[in-house]
């Protein structure tokens, strides 16, 4: 998943609907994944830097309530059968520690470089 500062969409898609504001942490995250899953919008890569991102955001504050929102939203569009295939993949790819890494920013700046290293190779 993008982080929303690298990301444009059509205004017609926020005029149509925009953000559930009922999701105070992951507005976005429910937004990418009904512009996928239900408006079928599939993304188009940029080879250009936008942002760059090393952690710290809101959501990281409240670590509760962002996971109860991403499990809802996962579920929501995926349903519950995909929703725990998807958490498997999660685990497997050691993704709480690669977020725990990401968060620390001692660490954040190496990570980050490595991530992008390993994303431009595979184009």
């Amino acid at each position: 998943m993008p982080n929303h500062q690298s990301c444009f969409f059509e205004r017609k898609l926020w005029d149509d609907d925009g953000f559930d504001i009922k999701y105070k942490i992951r507005a976005d995250y429910d937004f990418f994944l009904r512009s996928f899953f239900v408006k079928n919008i599939r993304p188009a890569y940029l080879n250009l830097t936008v942002a760059s991102y090393e952690g710290g955001g809101f959501s990281e504050s409240n670590a509760k309530r962002d996971k109860e929102e991403h499990r809802e939203i996962v579920v929501k569009y995926m349903g519950e059968k995909k929703a725990n295939h998807y958490r498997r993949i999660m685990r497997l790819t050691l993704q709480p520690l690669r977020t725990w890494i990401a968060q620390k920013s001692i660490f954040a700046g190496a990570y980050n470089s490595l991530k992008k290293t390993v994303y431009k190779s595979k184009k």
